[in-house]
């Protein structure tokens, strides 16, 4: 009787922490997802495709399904050299961009071999594959947009959803910004600088 509770107890366990690492993961990562075919449309399974980030040399592999599909999961964000082989065509490379929360759809088309590519994909405008939200604020648009106490925070209130209420006047441009998105409380955002949580323990 035990031995049973140890064992239950121990897979209790074991399920808590990998929801959370699970959890953990969609929250600062993204993936790239599409759809491999041939010049006539047709779907090409088993090609190889093959994931580098361009600034830490990150890579992952993996290889089509039987209806062309791939997909790499819980990518670090970042810039990212997707290569696509397979026998008889051209290897393929494309260049995309990943963010936090978002999946960026990249379709390639191989060409039949004695040809090759290189295509720049931007990350999408409009989030469909799911109904999370998150944004990236970089150096740049720190340095390119007019904030009176250089406070990140009112550069979220410019996400799609983000509210945030002002008392009076005199609170523009001062202090922290309290930011609901789509309805949500205000407890349910999680904000990372760098990776590290920079949420308030209070």
């Amino acid at each position: 009787m035990f031995r049973q509770q140890t064992r239950l107890f121990a897979a209790v366990i074991g399920l808590l922490l990998f929801l959370t690492v699970n959890q953990f993961g969609q929250g600062t990562t993204g993936q790239i997802a599409g759809t491999v075919t041939d010049p006539n449309g047709a779907v090409v399974s088993g090609a190889t495709v093959k994931a580098t980030n361009v600034a830490t040399n990150y890579n992952r592999e993996t290889t089509t399904d039987g209806d062309g599909i791939y997909g790499f999961q819980l990518l670090p964000p970042g810039r990212y050299r997707v290569e696509i082989s397979s026998s008889g065509f051209a290897a393929n490379i494309v260049e995309a961009e990943v963010n936090i929360t978002q999946t960026t759809s990249v379709n390639v088309q191989l060409v039949v071999s004695g040809a090759s590519s290189v295509v720049d994909v931007q990350a999408p405008t409009i989030q469909t594959e799911t109904s999370q939200q998150g944004r990236i604020i970089t150096g740049e648009t720190l340095r390119q947009l007019p904030l009176a106490t250089r406070n990140f925070q009112q550069l979220l209130t410019l996400s799609a959803g983000a509210q945030t209420g002002v008392p009076n006047s005199t609170d523009l441009g001062r202090g922290d910004a309290v930011i609901s998105v789509n309805g949500q409380r205000t407890t349910s955002n999680s904000v990372r600088i760098n990776g590290i949580d920079a949420n308030s323990v209070g």
